[in-house]
């Protein structure tokens, strides 16, 4: 009678249904009969989240016209980003998508005054929208739009927006989004202008910000200041590119952020002390676009960051160039690390030579760590002089190694025996070469973990 009960019950059926494998295991159970079809195709279809097993917009285009409408109603997730078929539009049109909540869209847009294609995805229900490789078909009809469709957006991605909408049109459009919880943005400079960056600062629910260009002049943040006395109130991420000069003011505008990526794309003069500033970051990122040299007093600033769980510092390209203005000894480099005791990941790959020996100061001083990532600084030959396990308890490893330099020491082989000597719980191992080390680096710890990244 229980197994019964469960069998015909829509709520216990759904949980069991929505548990079973992706593939036969569902065709075979929506085949049972209205309820169990209903359930089933909900699972199939519906899924947001599951990223392996999204519907493509191919496959609600292969499904016969007269049933198409059945599973456009239970779609929760469209992405457009992989479809090269120009006519898939057509094929949708008419249909509804009640159930959507996360949508991609590529540049199939709309010339002012002309219909617009992609308008008919547009739901109340829609959460996360993502405009890609767009260019002027983006306008500020199809904005218009997405404003006034879809009131409860939390997410917005823009990308490559051409050259039509200007940044009026942005502060228009974010004014009329105020639920909004994560916004992206990846578009001309042009556009991130203060005015923007006021409006965004209004959004009193953002949490995540991630801006991909720099923002057009040093004294947007002090213009935010200037005009919102409590700006970006819930804002907790924030992603930025900026020149040194806007830092100040940044860093009083963010005075509730926990994770920080900053890319500096000047010298970053005096940055990291204005940065040091920012008690309540538990995750910071930095930076430098441009060759350069830091500070070793700036640096050790950032010791007051004491509730750091994630610090990372180096070139943003990984052949770029910057590196302190001094030796950094093994005892500056342990002064550095107390600073940190609750450190999980550290990413130290500025161009500055340190031992190996230094790292038994984050093992000793971190008790918490288990992710490095390491640059070229590093001397590793000296690990094989260092007593193991220099990382007990390390998860992953990422490391840039000059080819040339490595080969001359140790073969990939002996290397990888030295790394899985030193880090026995290792689970992440990744080398980056110029060549065709790293391959056999990587194919030499899977031999003798087992495992792969």
């Amino acid at each position: 009678m229980a197994a019964e009960q469960v069998l015909t019950s829509p709520e216990l059926l759904s949980e069991i249904i929505g548990r079973l494998p992706y593939g036969s295991s569902l065709c075979s159970a929506a085949r049972v009969n209205s309820t169990w079809f209903d359930l089933a195709t909900n699972v199939v279809w519906g899924p947001a989240h599951q990223i392996s097993v999204i519907p493509s917009p191919k496959r609600l285009a292969d499904v016969k016209r007269a049933r198409r409408q059945l599973y456009a109603s239970k779609l929760r997730y469209l992405d457009f980003s992989d479809n090269m078929d120009c006519t898939i539009h057509s094929l949708f049109h008419g249909l509804r998508f009640p159930r959507m909540t996360d949508l991609v869209l590529t540049e199939d847009g709309q010339s002012e005054g002309t219909y617009c294609p992609v308008a008919q995805y547009l739901q109340p229900s829609l959460k996360r929208l993502e405009f890609q490789d767009w260019s002027d078909e983006l306008t500020t009809t199809l904005l218009d739009d997405v404003a006034e469709k879809c009131p409860h957006l939390q997410r917005v991605d823009l990308r490559s927006t051409g050259h039509s909408i200007r940044h009026t049109d942005l502060v228009e459009f974010f004014f009329k989004l105020p639920a909004l919880r994560y916004v992206g943005l990846d578009i001309s400079r042009r556009l991130l202008t203060k005015d923007v960056l006021l409006q965004l600062s209004r959004i009193q629910s953002l949490v995540t910000l991630e801006l991909s260009s720099s923002i057009k002049g040093d004294d947007a943040f002090q213009h935010v200041i200037e005009h919102n006395p409590n700006p970006f109130a819930g804002l907790k991420f924030a992603h930025l590119r900026m020149r040194s000069p806007a830092i100040p003011f940044m860093v009083q505008a963010f005075h509730t952020i926990v994770t920080l990526t900053l890319t500096l794309e000047d010298s970053g003069a005096h940055a990291l002390n204005h940065v040091s500033k920012m008690k309540s970051l538990n995750a910071l990122n930095i930076q430098y676009r441009q060759d350069n040299t830091i500070d070793l007093d700036s640096l050790m600033s950032l010791r007051s960051l004491s509730q750091l769980q994630h610090f990372g510092i180096g070139p943003e390209d990984k052949d770029g160039m910057a590196a302190l203005d001094e030796d950094m000894t093994e005892g500056d480099f342990d002064l550095f690390i107390t600073g940190f005791p609750s450190l999980i990941g550290f990413n130290f790959t500025l161009n500055h030579p340190l031992m190996v020996q230094s790292l038994s100061y984050l093992e000793k001083r971190c008790p918490k760590l288990r992710w490095i990532t390491l640059g070229k600084c590093w001397d590793l030959s000296s690990l094989v002089s260092i007593p193991a396990p220099l990382f007990p308890n390390l998860h992953g490893i990422h490391i840039f190694l000059d080819e040339a330099d490595i080969d001359r020491w140790a073969t990939p082989a002996q290397l990888a025996g030295i790394i899985d000597n030193h880090a026995p719980k290792l689970t992440y191992f990744n080398v980056i070469t110029d060549g065709d080390y790293s391959l056999g680096l990587r194919e030499a710890w899977r031999a003798l973990r087992g495992k792969y990244p």
